[in-house]
């Protein structure tokens, strides 16, 4: 059984930070795995992008200033926050408007609980991805044969 490659990286002067094998074969070779977990009906309507928008909203209390660091405007915020609200049935924000203090959106309880189980669902999804590229598709990559490098006659 080959050993695990762990390796650091980083520049002069900072912290470097520690890298699985499939990390490492990625910056050396440039292939890396990738999946998009979304939840759909007919179409799409919930992704890392609402998530990435309720974040947002989360930690700055405006949809608009979320819309703004994710650099799209608040007329495609609302029409991504509406339709999410449409296929799911229930409300994803309390807002306020005007007032004193210039109103705000919060998320709703029911909301917590839906970001919450989707970056929980993404972060295992993740380790599993990254757990089954490292043990099954690297040593393909590599040209590994039972825990070997093929000779250069056998490529």
């Amino acid at each position: 059984m080959r050993p695990e490659i762990n390796a650091y990286c980083g520049e002069k002067g900072h912290n470097p930070s520690p890298q699985t094998g499939s990390e490492l074969f990625e910056h050396t070779v440039g292939i890396h795995c990738a999946l998009r977990i979304r939840l759909q009906k007919e179409t799409s309507f919930w992704g890392i992008g609402i998530a990435q928008l309720l974040h947002g909203i989360e930690k700055t209390h405006s949809l608009r200033a979320a819309a703004q660091t994710m650099h799209i405007s608040y007329s495609k915020a609302w029409k991504i926050l509406r339709n999410a609200e449409k296929e799911l049935g229930f409300p994803l924000l309390d807002s306020s408007t005007g007032g004193h203090d210039g109103g705000g959106s919060i998320l709703t309880a029911k909301a917590v609980k839906l970001l919450t189980a989707y970056d929980e669902m993404v972060r295992k999804t993740e380790e599993t991805m990254e757990h089954c590229f490292r043990k099954i598709m690297i040593p393909v990559l590599r040209g590994d044969v039972n825990g070997e490098q093929e000779s250069a006659a056998e490529t």
